[in-house]
């Protein structure tokens, strides 16, 4: 989420929140659980006939979700482009960052980096226009004291070809190298052209390649191919297919096509099919989902998806279905509620189903009162677990903006103690559809996920609620 402030005096001035969470895993078992959280600072002042932009970022990443892996990176970056003015033929862009990680548990630095980089734009045309650019970044490992250094430069054109079509060719080369004999060299070109190939359908052909050598003179490519055509069959109903191949070596690694149909503002459906070939084990999958808007007030979404999975060596069928049901009344707001329900098996080796009611009740004028509950059976290798979550929460509002709220939180799971978590948060609405939290979790708590639990560590919290 961004948001941005534009002053008159053209200072702009943006904030930006993401979170983004990576999950891995073989068979059943998890083999990567890593959450990303990002804030970042930029700021464009100008100065002259120049502008002036700086960039302050902080990241969190922790890592399998224990504090041990947590590890922080600040990133300062400071860019100059010339000239101001945006009609003109040319436009030349320099900058530098700096950027340090350190674990959460100390204080002291494991890692440094230093990136110097320098883009050039030049108008051709009113119809191409050429750029070219580079940087170098620098990185020094201070626990294996190993330095590594990227250099990369690219060059390429984009085209208005006529009004409906335009396109873009890029090539680029990577050069990488260490103060222990590690060096690689990567070519990478790619072309695009998009356009209208009527007036109501609308196509994107794109192509991506990618060769690199290494220090043993030892050889990898990887293509990725892919089209979309988007077709409007009336001002309320569109169908649009996108196809993509990746291929490594010359041989497929992955075919995946996608189809969506929007029959009219009230409901649509999408249908995937994706295929996945590697060394020593093939993959397939497909599935059709919809969404129906009975009335303003409702929204009912409904996934299923069957395959072939590998899990060690034996190719397994796979069933996963999703339902799903929101009801937010618009008269008289009384309510959000999302209930879901989520189902998977993978033939006899494991089995998991995740029942969870969440929502908000705004019946009371003086508080509104959150509620949620979750229940998951996890069956696999023959051992059989489930847990429940409930949660209860409520929000009090000092002023219009202002709020302030707590949470008490129940966790069971046969087999285990039961955990008992408490926090507290202070909320800020900048928009009527917009608030940003922060809280403080009194007590650590793992929250019941489809497959694997959530970790919620004790501390800090930041937090965004929004609706469209």
């Amino acid at each position: 989420l961004t948001a941005t402030y534009k002053h008159p005096s053209e200072i702009n001035v943006s904030v930006t929140g993401k979170v983004e969470q990576i999950k891995d895993s073989i068979g059943d078992k998890i083999a990567k659980d890593q959450e990303i959280s990002t804030i970042a600072l930029t700021t464009e002042v100008p100065i002259r006939d120049f502008t002036v932009e700086t960039t302050h970022q902080l990241v969190r990443d922790q890592k399998n979700l224990h504090a041990d892996g947590t590890t922080r990176s600040t990133l300062h970056g400071y860019d100059l482009r010339w000239p101001r003015n945006t009609a003109s033929p040319l436009e030349f862009k320099t900058g530098v960052e700096w950027e340090a990680k350190t674990v959460e548990t100390s204080a002291e630095a494991i890692s440094k980096g230093r990136t110097l980089g320098a883009n050039l734009r030049y108008s051709i045309s009113p119809m191409i226009m050429a750029y070219l650019g580079g940087e170098t970044t620098r990185t020094k490992n201070l626990l294996q004291a190993e330095e590594e250094v990227i250099r990369q430069y690219k060059t390429g054109v984009d085209v208005e070809l006529n009004e409906y079509w335009s396109g873009q060719v890029e090539q680029g080369l990577e050069f990488a190298y260490n103060n222990q004999g590690r060096r690689e060299i990567a070519s990478k070109s790619q072309a695009k052209l998009q356009g209208y190939l009527a007036e109501q359908i609308y196509t994107d052909f794109y192509g991506r390649y990618r060769v690199v050598l290494d220090e043993d003179d030892d050889s990898e490519t990887n293509t990725i191919l892919g089209y979309k055509i988007d077709y409007a069959l009336t001002e309320q109903a569109a169908f649009s297919v996108n196809q993509e191949w990746s291929l490594e070596q010359g041989r497929t690694k992955k075919n995946e096509v996608q189809l969506d149909w929007q029959i009219h503002p009230q409901l649509s459906l999408a249908a995937k099919y994706q295929k996945e070939y590697e060394a020593i084990k093939e993959t397939e999958s497909y599935g059709i989902n919809s969404t129906w808007i009975p009335t303003n007030d409702v929204t009912v979404y409904a996934s299923m998806e069957k395959g072939l999975k590998q899990v060690d060596g034996d190719k397994l069928n796979r069933d996963y279905r999703v339902v799903a049901l929101a009801y937010r009344p618009v008269v008289n707001h009384w309510l959000d509620f999302v209930g879901m329900y989520r189902h998977e098996q993978v033939e006899n080796l494991s089995e998991h189903r995740l029942l969870s009611l969440d929502g908000v009740v705004h019946y009371f004028s003086a508080f509104d009162l959150m509620f949620k509950w979750a229940h998951r059976d996890k069956s696999q290798d023959g051992i059989d677990i489930v847990t429940d979550l409930k949660q209860l929460g409520i929000i009090v509002p000092l002023s219009e903006r202002w709020s302030v709220g707590a949470k008490y939180r129940l966790v069971t799971e046969t087999a285990s103690e039961n955990t008992e978590a408490y926090s507290m948060e202070v909320g800020y609405l900048v928009l009527n559809n917009l608030q940003i939290r922060v809280g403080y979790n009194i007590q650590a708590y793992d929250e019941p996920g489809f497959k694997y639990d959530r970790h919620y560590p004790r501390g800090f919290t930041f937090g965004m609620d929004f609706r469209f």
